[in-house]
């Protein structure tokens, strides 16, 4: 089921057993002890639908990229954190990854679960982007969540002319691929009326470009980004070719 999966059948699981909010968070993460008191006291708003503690990493440093805010021109789909922003007491944000995500359980009855399609990668988003259509999303600095450094994954340096580009390698192929299907269907699915089809072909033209000008393997390469492009367009997310994918 993929991670996707797993945060969203945990989150049904909570809602039957009559839960006001559900705490996400990965396996490799750990809040401070006084962070739920911290970020509850501010949950008395009604109109906050989700609250976030700040991420660290093991070094004690902020974490930017786990909060901040909506891009879908942004190939990552979202902007990290502005530094100042956690000097304040508060700050609203319009996206917080799972990492230490509390939401109101009757904002998910509205909302609907994570988009247990996806498998991994960009869940997040999609779902902070549902959720900030019908609430407040706040960061509270104070409260505090260690996550893990983790390895990043495989990738290699690769030129062309006097240009350079770090592309997926080995075993990360896999995960590049269906990142750019569920990039693709994200922007399909809520971007603007006006201009998401040009936001759409503007991502497939950037990552077929990318694999013509830095790839090897071109073409075993650009016919799995051509599926996943037809997947996302045709709403149809496939993850067991992509899962065939990872064992060549």
């Amino acid at each position: 089921v993929g991670g996707a999966g797993g945060f969203a059948e945990g989150m049904r699981n909570a809602q039957a057993a009559g839960c006001d909010w559900i705490w996400l968070m990965d396996d490799d993460a750990a809040p401070a002890p006084d962070s739920l008191h911290i970020l509850l006291e501010r949950g008395l708003d009604p109109s906050v639908v989700a609250l976030a503690p700040q991420v660290v990493d093991n070094r004690g440093r902020p974490s930017l990229y786990h909060r901040g805010a909506i891009d879908l021109s942004d190939p990552g789909l979202h902007r990290p954190l502005v530094p100042s922003m956690l000097e304040k007491q508060e700050s609203e944000v319009d996206f917080i990854s799972f990492v230490g995500l509390l939401v109101r359980s009757s904002a998910v009855q509205r909302v609907g679960y994570p988009e247990d399609r996806f498998f991994v990668q960009h869940d997040d988003v999609e779902f902070s982007i549902r959720l900030g259509k019908i609430g407040h999303m706040l960061l509270i600095p104070a409260a505090k969540i260690l996550h893990v450094e983790q390895r990043p994954r495989g990738s290699t340096t690769r030129r062309f002319l006097w240009f350079s580009r770090q592309r997926p390698s080995g075993d990360s192929f896999w995960i590049d691929v269906l990142t750019f299907r569920n990039e693709l269907w994200i922007v399909l699915a809520h971007g603007p009326t006006v201009g998401r089809w040009w936001l759409a072909w503007r991502l497939i033209a950037r990552q077929m470009l990318l694999c013509i000008l830095f790839d090897t393997s071109k073409s075993r390469r650009l016919r799995a980004y051509g599926r996943a492009a037809m997947d996302a367009l045709s709403d149809r997310l496939d993850n067991d070719w992509l899962r065939s994918l990872r064992e060549n």
